[in-house]
């Protein structure tokens, strides 16, 4: 069996060593990738075949390449890199050229030449020989190699990247660019094939012995990408084993990428024949098997006939719909393989495998790991418990294109891992993607995807052929997942002009009400499509994915709509497809941040982050690194002194507050003054009301008020919006309209406030909550009053019930009782 063997298949023939070992072609697949288009399209093809490595084994059995005639016109080419005994040998590594069979003297092709067509009327590559005018003993030469053929230079060659010696089998993969021309209007479709002849005969082949093969798919040309085949795993034994008398059944090796429907069904006698009818090997008769079952849906074959023991050629064709520009083109591919019925000696083959143990795709760059048992219950089975201890296990592992310049660490590796268990590890190399040479890249996160396949065996008696179980396969997705970068950049100039930078963040000091605008520009490989920009949830202004923010008393901000860039040219591979996909890589978003001043001296801090559309890959590859931020409007620096005629006074000892006198219908003024330093924010000065009691006092006392507040504007608000980074914003509530202010505290105490100690808090505060106060002792003395206007000595005594002569005796300075001046005091009342 060939056990490392490529999964980009979209058909296949398959056959076993002991019984096809007299002709050379052993197995084939291909599948295709589109790669642009408009006004041209160019397709990725990659043809997979097997051959019999011992059939290889000189130049002109194409154990040679690179053929190029000299001014001579002699061929000069690359031979094969192994010589035995003057027989040439391929081994990983060496490109071989795929000829026509041939025979001394005889046309083995039947007039079916070894050919890839593009189905397009253009030249195929060819591989088909001709007779050159030499004796009939002599090879024919390839049309390819012939400088005087219009074939000349179309050869179809392969790097071979698998050889099993003992089961003589030697696995090339070939990969074709081919651009087709104008394919406009789009859709269009091309029938691609790789055909050539034959089969065994009937003496091997029990139906369609002889006949030429055919494995073709229709390429259909689309609008969108990415677009491409679907396609089939690899039968690790390259057949599917049956035993005599046993009915037979496999599962769908189908699958395909974007998800679509696949509709199965088997192929008829024109299509195990489709080139020529009559072609057949006499005694060989058409047709598919008898009691061939195929179902459409989950593509699950069985074949339950009576069968002699040998080989039947059977095929499988799968249908999907490609849907473009509301046109459907319904395309079919193709399995072609065959069918090895065994004589057991009524020993019964081992079930299928288990299924994988994990779902997960493998990240390339990271080992990664699975296991597989053989159960000896039933394929549906979860458990391992009844595992078959004898079984060992065949499996067709991805194989990359150049895989034997890769270190052997990366390979995949099957080993056993205890009775009737295995583990699959793996590293996936990298691939930056600049040539598309190791994987059929398919998306912003999937480099490929492989079909794995596993069949158990189980060794018997030496005189009966071992047991083989059908195979089981599973999709295996290779991603490549990359972190975008996030780049952010200052583009505004209506900022204070402070920045600080750390190693984590960036703080800016903004003025109250000034606009900072941030530039965020987010990339990364080409290989992703979409990229976006946004709050980091958790951290920021706003969730992610809002528009705009307010965290009320916060800064404002709001998001502009994302503008899509791209990069200039690059030779990653995702640049073509650019003008067929909507995409948005590099992409640059704007944030503008208004500040808010009732957040003066305090910090906000708030990330973005890049995240791109690799929706399979880890949360934590799939979003840049944060690029955060701080955001601090300088406090106001207020200026609010204490009156002079407040300070000179004593203090009181328990609380050190001055101890401000007055007397029964004084009139009191204190007058204030409050102003921000920075000749920013608006200053108010206001009395302190401590509704609880509490050591501020009760405010203002009963009959006191304050006078209207004569406000100064700030001399910045004579220049707004201009340029500089002092001069971010015009006046507004809170700021530049208001900074420096004046007031007055206006009391005459009444006569029922004779005694009261009270104090009074005055206090100036911006809309920041920064705040300065200071506070005073009111006391008000029990035994003075003074004297207003008209007001005689006898009027003062019956307004606080004493008698006037007392209060002429306690006055010495009034000399006359009926003539007061204003405000003189009168004591003892």
């Amino acid at each position: 069996f060939i056990l490392n063997t490529p999964f980009h298949r979209f058909s296949i023939l398959l056959c076993f060593i002991h019984i096809c070992s007299s002709y050379r072609l052993k197995s084939s697949t291909f599948r295709w990738r589109q790669v642009d288009f408009s006004p041209t399209a160019r397709v990725h093809f990659t043809l997979t075949t097997a051959w019999s490595w011992s059939s290889f084994n000189s130049g002109i059995t194409g154990c040679e390449s690179g053929c190029k005639a000299n001014s001579q016109g002699t061929l000069t080419c690359t031979p094969c890199s192994n010589s035995t005994g003057g027989t040439l040998r391929a081994v990983v590594g060496d490109t071989i050229s795929i000829y026509d069979e041939w025979a001394t003297g005889v046309k083995v092709n039947k007039g079916v030449p070894l050919v890839f067509d593009f189905g397009d009327g253009t030249l195929p590559l060819t591989g088909e020989r001709v007779q050159t005018g030499l004796s009939a003993v002599t090879m024919p030469v390839a049309k390819c190699r012939s400088s005087t053929d219009t074939s000349f230079g179309k050869c179809l060659e392969g790097t071979v990247v698998s050889v099993d010696r003992a089961a003589d089998t030697m696995v090339a993969v070939t990969d074709i660019f081919y651009t087709y021309g104008n394919v406009q209007p789009l859709p269009q479709k091309f029938e691609a094939s790789f055909q050539g002849c034959c089969r065994p005969g009937p003496s091997q082949l029990f139906n369609s012995g002889g006949s030429p093969w055919k494995v073709s798919s229709v390429v259909v040309i689309a609008s969108k990408l990415p677009n491409e085949s679907p396609f089939f795993g690899r039968i690790p034994t390259s057949v599917m084993p049956a035993q005599l008398g046993v009915p037979l059944s496999w599962p769908a090796l189908a699958t395909d990428t974007a998800g679509r429907t696949l509709t199965y069904a088997a192929g008829a006698a024109r299509d195990l024949n489709p080139l020529d009818p009559s072609g057949l090997d006499s005694g060989a008769t058409g047709g598919p098997p008898e009691g061939l079952a195929v179902d459409s849906a989950s593509g699950a074959g069985s074949l339950v006939g009576k069968f002699s023991a040998g080989l039947y050629a059977v095929m499988i064709i799968v249908s999907v719909k490609y849907t473009d520009s509301s046109v459907s083109i319904v395309g079919t591919v193709a399995i072609d393989f065959y069918v090895e019925v065994v004589d057991t000696g009524g020993r019964s083959a081992l079930p299928y495998p288990a299924a994988l143990s994990t779902a997960g795709p493998f990240l390339c760059g990271v080992p990664g790991t699975f296991s597989v048992a053989s159960l000896s219950d039933s394929y549906a089975s979860s458990s391992y418990a009844a595992s078959a201890p004898n079984a060992s296990f065949l499996a067709s592992l991805p194989i990359l294109s150049g895989f034997n310049s890769l270190p052997s660490a990366v390979l995949p590796k099957l080993m056993s891992s205890g009775p009737g268990r295995a583990m699959v590890s793996w590293t996936p190399p990298c691939e930056a993607l600049p040539d598309n040479l190791r994987y059929m890249y398919m998306g912003p996160d999937k480099l490929d995807v492989f079909f794995v396949c596993f069949q158990t065996s189980l060794s018997g008696n030496v005189s009966v052929p071992a047991s083989v179980s059908p195979p089981a396969c599973s999709v295996l997705p290779v991603l490549r997942c990359t972190q975008p970068s996030l780049v952010a950049t200052f583009l505004s100039d209506r900022y204070l002009g402070l920045l600080t930078i750390n190693s984590s963040n960036v703080t800016y000091n903004l003025w109250g009400g000034a606009e900072l605008d941030i530039t965020f520009l987010a990339s990364d490989s080409t290989q992703t499509l979409s990229i976006g920009v946004d709050f980091l949830a958790g951290a920021g202004l706003s969730g992610p994915g809002a528009a705009s923010s307010s965290l009320g008393v916060g800064h404002q901000a709001s998001w502009s709509s994302t503008q899509c860039t791209y990069g200039g040219d690059t030779p990653e591979y995702w640049m073509q497809l650019r003008p067929a996909l909507t995409t948005c890589n590099p992409a640059k978003r704007v944030l503008k941040v208004t500040a808010d001043p009732r957040t003066a001296g305090q910090e906000a801090y708030f990330c973005a982050a890049a995240t791109n559309d690799q929706y399979l890959c880890p949360s934590t590859t799939a979003v840049s690194q944060a690029t955060c931020f701080r955001i601090v409007v300088p406090p106001p620096q207020i200026l609010f002194p204490v009156p002079d005629e407040v300070a000179a006074a004593d203090r009181d000892n328990s609380t050190g507050d001055p101890m401000l006198r007055t007397y029964l219908g004084c009139p009191l003024r204190i007058e204030m003054e409050a102003q921000d330093h920075l000749d920013f924010f608006d200053i108010s000065i206001n009395a302190v009301v401590d509704a609880n009691g509490g050591a501020l006092g009760p405010g203002l006392p009963t009959g006191a008020a304050l006078t209207s507040s004569f406000c100064s504007p700030s001399s910045r608000a004579a220049v707004t919006g201009g340029d500089g980074p002092n001069f971010p914003v015009g006046p507004g509530p809170g700021y530049l309209s208001c900074t420096k202010v004046s007031r007055a505290m206006d009391w005459v105490p009444s006569q029922d406030q004779a005694g009261m100690q009270s104090r009074l808090c005055m206090r100036a505060s911006a809309v920041s909550g920064h705040q300065v106060t200071w506070c005073v002792l009111l006391i008000v003395d029990k035994c003075r009053y003074c004297a207003k206007e008209g007001d005689t000595l006898v009027t003062i005594a019956q307004a606080f019930s004493s008698d006037w002569l007392q209060l002429f005796g306690a006055n010495g300075g009034i000399s006359d009782p009926n003539t007061l001046a204003y405000l003189q005091v009168s004591e003892a009342i």
